[in-house]
């Protein structure tokens, strides 16, 4: 919702459909490093050995790794 944003304090600064497009535009060119997705799945990847053992990745770092050298 393109209204999402708005806190109400300073009147409507830009019309809805501007402030929309805006959002989409920021939103579609969001870059991720690969070390910051890579470093999250270790950490929900310890999450789950504790809270749901069944799910867990036990070859994280190897697939980690094999994307790695993909990358390169």
């Amino acid at each position: 919702m393109p209204d999402e944003f708005v806190d109400g304090k300073d009147g409507p600064c830009h019309a809805d459909d501007i402030r929309k497009t805006f959002w989409t535009d920021v939103l579609k060119s969001l870059t991720l490093s690969y070390e910051l997705l890579f470093a999250h799945a270790r950490l929900m990847n310890r999450w789950v050995q504790e809270t749901a053992p069944e799910e867990l990745i036990p070859d994280l770092d190897e697939r980690i790794q094999a994307i790695r050298a993909d990358i390169r």
